[in-house]
């Protein structure tokens, strides 16, 4: 065993650990205490993470062309149930960030969002005072039109946009919007250009990449991967060999070739850039960020392991679905919904609160930042603050209501494709104290939202309230009051499909009164 692991390609780091050594004299190191070993094995994994890391084996080189690695995400796409619920964290994490980047894409930034990103660049680069002149240079020069032809050129640019890709963090990203937007778009507008018959079926990438991550592919055959970042690739086969071979050889990585198959359907825009390429000589096709890919085969031939890979659009229904999922759309506002979605609610308050900066925020804008920061506090327990900015959203939202048939029982805490509004503000904070056993004080909000009639509030909001007056009454043991409301709530919620809950609600009480009255019969015979 001992001979195996020591010659195994796969082992980076062997540990001995013996409570009582019985041999001194050993020449290997044996850990004696399991806490010393803990941290011997906690320092090597951050380490190896360095060293198998692009940062660590991809510094960008003024004077080469090629790109870093954006992330690699693998998933198994073979789940066929409802993709939010059953997809993995990681695959539902990759699908948020490519809305993200959808967001970012198709609204428009002013010049405040440039004087961000050059700020960005001025402190990522903050220790190199030539590439500040080139950022000052930037600043007065820069030209939309010309995204492409800047990102290709031995500078900062495509430096800043991979490193804020591979972080895989939408804080930086977000930071970096203005340039992102205009390099996907230039993109897309030569995409648009060229036509089928003008863009290339058939693309290559050589790297070097580690053993680990080679594993990965070959253990993923059949499953799909993507790149968070803007993905540079060529027509000629030998630049990628070049790209793959190239370079110090170092032990634990291997030579990769990527054949990539692409057609019409590809989710990604995507075009030659050999024309406007600061580096012509390179045939280079470029893939705007999240492009998606099949990973056919992963063959190891010459020295050179060859993967397989083939354009999909398998999950634009799934990122569809997940972007009509939110109630403001294509906006900043999203990516802070976003990142509660993925349950980094630190992040997301700091990009809510950074938004209430902007002084040209609408009054209505900010309502709806202060009811997602409510509800981020309610996740995290923290009721009177949750309260507070539920109230000052209620304050700011137009008092309007319309009827939705596709509004769900809890609103907006479950669900947010509905249109937000006062009556939607006082149900939630009722919900909020329902929720944490405050039945008194839920029932005021309740009866508040019921009695707002300066507001249009539709049947199935009431039915709802309703409803949730019900579980209140019967909480607190009020039954003949639960079957009340529960009435009323099948009453109002006549021809949806929401009432086949209330109406099962509403056959419960009423079974349990019936039992209870003939249990009084029965106890005076």
């Amino acid at each position: 065993m001992e001979l195996i692991i020591n010659n195994s390609q796969y082992c980076s780091f062997i540990y001995w650990f013996e409570h009582h050594p019985t041999n001194l004299n050993n020449s290997k190191k044996i850990y004696v205490k399991i806490d010393t070993l803990f941290n011997q094995i906690s320092s090597d994994i951050q380490t190896y993470n360095i060293d198998q890391s692009p940062t660590g084996t991809e510094e960008c080189d003024t004077n080469n062309v090629e790109r870093s690695s954006p992330p690699m995400t693998i998933y198994n796409s073979s789940i066929k149930q409802n993709f939010a619920k059953y997809l993995n964290q990681e695959s539902l994490d990759f699908l948020l960030f490519q809305i993200m980047h959808d967001i970012i894409v198709e609204i428009s930034h002013d010049q405040e969002a440039f004087n961000e990103f050059i700020c960005e660049c001025r402190d990522t680069f903050r220790d190199n005072a030539t590439t500040l002149a080139d950022i000052e240079s930037l600043k007065y020069s820069y030209d939309a039109s010309k995204a492409i032809n800047l990102y290709t050129q031995p500078s900062f640019l495509f430096r800043i946009i991979s490193r804020a890709y591979r972080s895989e963090n939408i804080e930086c990203v977000y930071r970096c919007r203005k340039y992102i937007a205009d390099l996907h778009r230039d993109l897309e507008k030569h995409y648009k250009l060229q036509g089928d018959s003008i863009r290339p079926t058939v693309v290559h990438r050589g790297k070097k990449l580690s053993l680990a991550i080679i594993q990965q592919l070959i253990d993923h055959q059949g499953s799909l991967t993507s790149m968070n970042g803007f993905l540079s690739t060529t027509v000629d086969y030998q630049v990628a060999v070049a790209f793959s071979s190239g370079g110090t050889i170092n032990n634990g990585f291997g030579n990769v070739i990527y054949e990539m198959h692409t057609d019409e359907n590809i989710s990604r825009p995507f075009a030659s850039i050999k024309d406007i390429s600061h580096f012509k000589d390179e045939e280079e096709v470029l893939f705007s960020a999240g492009s998606i890919w099949k990973i056919e085969s992963v063959k190891h031939d010459n020295n050179i392991w060859r993967v397989v890979l083939h354009s999909c659009n398998k999950n634009n229904l799934k990122l569809k679905e997940l972007k009509n999922s939110l109630i403001h759309g294509s906006s900043l506002l999203s990516i802070g919904d976003i990142l509660r979605k993925q349950g980094d609610l630190a992040k997301a308050e700091r990009f809510y609160k950074r938004m209430l900066e902007d002084s040209s925020l609408s009054e209505e804008k900010k309502g709806f930042l202060y009811h997602s920061l409510g509800l981020l506090y309610l996740e995290r327990d923290q009721i009177d603050d949750a309260v507070k900015y539920l109230q000052m959203a209620l304050t700011l939202i137009d008092n309007q209501s319309v009827e939705n048939n596709n509004i769900s029982l809890s609103f907006y805490l479950y669900t947010a494709n509905d249109r937000l509004s006062p009556i939607k503000i006082l149900y939630n904070i009722g919900l909020m104290y329902q929720n944490n056993r405050d039945y008194d004080t839920a029932a005021q909000w309740y009866n508040k939202a019921l009695n707002q009639s300066e507001i249009i509030i539709s049947n199935l909001e009431k039915a709802s309230i309703y409803y949730n007056l019900g579980r209140l009454f019967v909480c607190n043991g009020s039954y003949e009051e639960a079957f009340k409301h529960y009435k009323k709530a099948v009453g109002f919620a006549d021809g949806h499909p929401e009432n086949e809950t209330f109406k099962k609600a509403l056959l419960t009480i009423d079974k349990y009164l019936k039992e209870q009255q003939q249990r009084n019969i029965n106890a005076t015979i």
